[in-house]
């Protein structure tokens, strides 16, 4: 399997790539309701999970970033 760090991929959130690495969030990973053990019901924003804990580097949805990209435009 290749490396596939989220610095390279197109999917991270643009707002909160400004931020720390370890507050990242991925588009293409939803939190799933019901695995939160304060709020079984619900997540608070964003609902997305943090880059940092999805894969260990080694993405299946990585998307490469394209040319010249600042950020996914979300």
């Amino acid at each position: 399997m290749i490396s596939t760090p989220c610095r390279t991929c197109d999917n991270v959130h643009s707002t909160t790539r400004k931020l720390s690495y370890t507050q990242w969030t991925c588009v293409r990973f939803p939190k799933v309701a019901g695995l939160n053990p304060v709020d079984p019901d619900g997540w608070a924003d964003p609902p997305y999970m943090r880059c940092v804990g999805i894969n260990g580097g080694h993405c299946c949805l990585w998307t490469p970033r394209r040319e010249g990209q600042q950020d996914n435009g979300l």
